[in-house]
Formats: structure tokens, sequence, C-alpha cells
């Protein structure tokens, strides 16, 4: 009876212990794989953002935990990417004075590097007005590497090829200038609203929705 008992005590023992050590391994995988997506990889600085306001948009909203690098999470979370030159010029204003709304680097927006945001779908953008003039985006190009379906563009004065953005429905202009919208027969574009705007939109058979306000 006593060896029958010592040995169903070192069963359960034997048991527990198998279970702690399954469970460690399975821990261990956890952390890796949380440590993994969370592991600084890009830098935050001037060779992966050229551009200032991208750069600066990036620290504000997409550094989530302020570390000057993105991560695999960082860059995959965003669904929707946003850059407001007009806004960093305002707050630019309110700490150096009145000579930063003369500064040329609020009007122009390069996108070079934001191709690494590889779930963003809205994209929205705001020049500022510099001498009263309107600004304008370089690099539009890369925007064509992502899968955008909304897009919105204030305070631009060029004209861009939307056609790059193979799945983009929705469209918003505010306050632009000197576009001219034409759009090819395998467009997807459903809706596209103009406000404050001036410019030009060549009709076709797919758009639902055109405002002009």
């Amino acid at each position: 009876m006593k060896k029958r008992f010592t040995f169903l005590i070192l069963l359960v023992v034997s048991i527990i212990m198998s279970t702690m050590v399954i469970y460690a391994d399975t821990s261990t995988d956890y952390d890796e794989s949380v440590y993994a997506k969370h592991k600084p990889i890009l830098k935050i600085d001037e060779s992966s953002f050229p551009n200032e306001m991208v750069r600066r948009a990036v620290l504000k909203r997409y550094d989530m935990n302020r570390d000057g690098y993105l991560s695999q999470y960082e860059m995959e979370d965003p669904t929707s990417f946003s850059v407001d030159a007009a806004d960093i010029q305002e707050t630019d204003g309110y700490k150096y004075g009145r000579q930063v709304y003369q500064d040329e680097k609020y009007r122009v927006i390069d996108f070079k590097g934001i191709e690494v945001f590889k779930n963003v779908s809205h994209i929205h953008f705001a020049c500022a007005l510099v001498n009263g003039e309107r600004g304008y985006v370089k690099n539009f190009k890369y925007l064509s590497t992502l899968k955008i379906d909304s897009i919105g563009i204030t305070f631009s004065d060029r004209n861009y090829n939307l056609n790059q953005l193979k799945g983009l429905k929705y469209i918003s202009f505010v306050a632009c200038e000197n576009f001219n919208l034409k759009f090819d027969k395998k467009s997807k574009v459903e809706s596209i609203r103009l406000l404050d705007s001036k410019g030009k939109v060549k009709m076709f058979t797919n758009l639902k929705t055109l405002k002009n306000i």
C-alpha cells in the first residue's frame, strides 16, 4: 500500500513537471514572437523618411513608444496615414515666430519612405500656404505601392496621376487648385468631393457622386 501511494505521488509530480515544461516552452515561444513584432527595426531619420514633414508625422503619430524607431507592429498596425504640414507650420509659428510662415519646407511633402506602412488604405495630406502659395507633393508614386482606397488632399496646387492608385474609390480635395482629374475605364472611383477647389474632372461611367461645395 505504501509503495502504491509513493508511486501515485511520483506520478502526480511527474505530470505537474511535464505540464510546467510545456507551459514554459509555449510561454517562451510567445514571448519571442511578441518581442520580434515590437523589436526596433527602422530608425526614423533622414535616410528612412527624407522629408521633414513626413518624418515629424511618423514620430508624432506612429512611433507608439517614442523610441525613435519603427517596429514590425508599428509598421503593420496603421490603416490610415496623415501628414498635416499646415498644422506643423502653425505649431512652429507659436514657438519660433511669424518668419515660419515664409519657409518653403512647409509647402512640400515627399512621400518617399511611406511604403513601409503596408496596410495603409486611407491617406490624407495637407500642405501649407507659404506667402499665399499652396504646396505640392513629391514622389507621389510611392503611394502606388499601397492599397489606397481613399485620399484627401488639402492646400495643393499640383495635378497628380490618381490612376496610379488602382483601388481608389473616394477622393476629397479641399482648397486645391490646378488639378485635372482624368480616370481610365478601369477606375474604381465612386465619389469625388471638391471643397473650395478649382480644377477639372473628366466624368466617367463609374462615378456615383460628384460634390462641388
